[in-house]
Parts: structure tokens; C-alpha cells; sequence
């Protein structure tokens, strides 16, 4: 195991700077968090709404009464990307709700959702705390077993009858946000960490003295590959631990859930993925001045881009459209989702695996990349 414990060394000596990214993270998520009221101090306000109707059912138009029963106003706004930007620029106090088609469709087998816009993240927490409650006594009649006509009526009761917020539920609402912006900033870190560390190692081992005497020693390409990715495996464990534990520390209502074991499975894979990406850069840069560069420049492109340092409804389409091209991007909004969770059953496992999945794929993408880089050169190298 001597290419593992080489491996092992050359972690050992950047652990100082794996313990600065996380301090950065619990810093950040720290000043996203400390503005947020107290418990004792809890007052249900309103803000201004608007809803865009994509569906206009009984159940949408339903929805909308419900939670727009809590607006100071309720708005209206074109169903149009340009106009949704400039009613959330407008003004700091206004929260837009979108209801996608099929709604109705949803509700009636337990799955429904809406989406959210916001101008500002305590804004958006008033209204996701009645959104959710709706949302989550539907979807709950519907898996019961009831008929349309049951659900409406008892949902008009719910209407008629609001249920008491108290301050427990506010506390933990608090510390799952909390533990939202821990995990997807943790992506920048994550990115930065994964690239710095396997990019270092693939340096030292694509060194022309290094490579020359690894194609002579006795152990077979093979093994000192696999001894490789055993070695990136464990430090992408490593460094996803370690953000766990601060996590634990910033909120632990969600590192100790359901909700964290969904992100920190979802960060794992981001891990992996950036591993292979660290390997295809080292496969056409060599010197480590140059990766250090890239270790700075990408993680933050795509942090900006991707909706981890910027909310994705701040971001253009233009933006958000490259965005897709990149991991990070399915990441976020996947641990957004995951944060707003209620219930945990099959349908949300299978949409955070299938998160987890992309993120894998474009992984495994930059592996086979790198592989036929490493293959052209090779070639060109026997042909010399």
C-alpha cells in the first residue's frame, strides 16, 4: 500500500487548509442565520404575495385563497420571466408562489408542491410556514385514501380552523434552514477542497521522475490506480465528515435527521464527482501553480452560477441554462428541495437518488474524459 500511505501524506500535510474552508462555511451560514428572530420573540406578520396559477383547479385556486389569507396583499403578476424579476427587484417584502400544472393531479395521489420566489430569506419563511402546513394536511387526506369531494371539504375546514404556531415549531423550522445554507454552501468548499487535494496528488504522480519509475517498479498500473481511488474515496469521506460534525455544531435538528442524512449523502456524491473532475484537469496540467489558479477560479464560477453564493431566482435564465451544464447546479437544488421536505417516503428518496444520480453521471463523464486524454497522449508518446 505504498501509493495509498504516499496518498495519505500528502492530505495529512493540506488538513489546515480542509479545516480553514469549513471554518468559512460555519462563518457564513453563521452570519445567514443570526438575523433570524429568536423564538421568544415569534410574531406572525405578513408580507405582500402573489401567486402565478398554473394549473387553475378547485385545489390551485384553493391553495391560493388559503395562503393568500395571510398576505398584507395579494398581487398580481405576468406569467412572464422578465415581469416575475422585476415584481421580486420591486420591493424587499414580497414573496411570489408559482403552482405548476398537474397540481390537482398531484394532490390526489399526495405528491403536491409549488414553488417559491423571494426577495429576501426571512420573507420567504413566513410564507413557506403556511404554504407547508396546506400543502402538507392535502397531501396526507389524499394518501388516507379519501375521494376529490372529502379532501376539498376537509381542507375547508382546515381554512376556517388556523392552526396555532408555536415556538417549537418555529425553532426547528429555524435550525432546518440553518442547516439548508450549511449544505449548500458547503458545495464551495467541497469544490475547492476535492480539486486542491486529488490535484496535488495526480501532480505528483504524473511527474515525469515519478512516472518513469512507477512504469518500471514490479506493481502493475492497475493496482496503483486502484490504490488511487481508494485513496480519493476515503478523503471525500473525510472532508464530507468533517462538514457534518461543524454541521452538528450550526444546526443540529437537521444533522441529526432524515433531511441531513438526504444532503450529506447528496454532498458525498458532489465529492466524488469534483475527485474525477481534479483528475481530467491534471490530465493537460502539470504544474501545480496552475491548479492552485483553477482550485480559486472554478469553485467560484460555478458557486455564482449555480445558485450556492447567489439564490437561483436571482439568476437570469441565460445563467441558469449554463448552469445545467455543471453538478452543482443539480446539487442545489436538490438540497433546497431536501430542506423542504415534510415527509420522507419512497417519492422523496427516489427524487434525491435520482439527484444524486446526475450528479454521479457527469462524474463519471469527467473519469471517461480523463481516460481518453491519458490514452490520446500515451499513444502519441509510443509514436515519438
Amino acid at each position: 500500500m505504498t501509493v495509498f500511505k504516499a496518498y495519505l501524506k500528502i492530505m495529512l500535510r493540506n488538513i489546515g487548509l480542509i479545516v480553514m474552508y469549513v471554518a468559512i462555511s460555519v462563518l457564513v451560514v453563521y452570519l445567514n442565520t443570526m438575523n433570524a428572530p429568536a423564538p421568544s420573540t415569534y410574531e406572525d406578520i405578513t408580507v405582500n404575495m402573489a401567486f402565478i396559477d398554473r394549473d387553475n383547479t378547485v385545489f390551485s385556486r384553493k391553495f391560493c385563497e388559503y395562503v393568500g389569507s395571510y398576505a398584507d396583499d395579494v398581487l398580481e403578476v405576468e406569467d412572464e420571466e422578465h415581469a416575475i424579476q422585476d415584481f421580486i427587484y420591486d420591493d424587499y417584502t414580497r414573496v411570489l408562489i408559482i403552482i405548476p400544472a398537474g397540481f390537482e393531479e398531484a394532490a390526489l395521489r399526495g405528491e403536491a408542491e409549488v414553488s417559491q420566489k423571494w426577495s429576501m430569506e426571512g420573507v420567504s419563511m413566513i410564507a413557506e410556514m403556511h404554504e407547508t402546513r396546506f400543502l402538507t394536511s392535502m397531501n396526507a387526506l389524499a394518501r388516507s385514501g379519501m375521494s376529490r369531494d372529502e379532501i376539498l371539504k376537509q381542507m375547508e375546514k382546515t381554512s376556517e380552523t388556523d392552526a396555532e404556531i408555536n415556538m417549537i415549531g418555529n425553532l426547528e423550522e429555524k435550525d432546518n434552514r440553518g442547516g439548508t445554507i450549511f449544505a449548500v454552501f458547503s458545495a464551495y468548499p467541497v469544490m475547492a477542497e476535492t480539486i486542491l487535494i486529488v490535484g496535488t496528488v495526480a501532480c505528483v504522480f504524473n511527474a515525469q521522475t515519478v512516472k518513469r519509475r512507477n512504469e518500471v517498479s514490479a506493481m502493475p498500473m492497475w493496482k496503483l490506480n486502484t490504490q488511487l481511488m481508494i485513496g480519493n474515496l476515503l478523503f471525500c469521506v473525510l472532508l464530507v465528515a468533517i462538514l457534518w460534525v461543524a454541521c452538528c455544531f450550526i444546526a443540529p435538528n437537521t444533522a441529526m435527521s432524515m433531511t441531513g442524512v438526504m444532503m450529506f449523502a447528496s454532498m458525498l456524491a458532489l465529492a466524488m464527482t469534483f475527485s474525477a473532475m481534479a483528475s481530467l484537469i491534471t490530465s493537460f496540467v502539470k504544474k501545480r501553480e496552475v491548479l492552485s489558479g483553477m482550485q480559486t477560479v472554478i469553485p467560484l464560477g460555478l458557486s455564482f452560477i449555480s445558485g450556492i453564493f447567489l439564490d437561483s431566482s436571482l439568476l437570469t435564465g441565460g445563467i441558469l441554462n449554463v448552469a445545467k451544464f455543471f453538478p452543482t447546479y443539480y446539487y442545489a437544488q436538490s438540497t433546497e428541495k431536501i430542506g423542504a421536505y415534510t415527509e420522507f417516503g419512497a417519492t422523496q428518496w427516489g427524487e434525491v437518488l435520482s439527484s444524486i444520480g446526475i450528479v454521479l453521471a457527469f462524474g463519471a463523464g469527467y473519469y471517461v474524459l480523463m481516460l481518453i486524454i491519458t490514452n490520446v497522449k500515451r499513444v502519441k508518446n509510443k509514436n515519438k
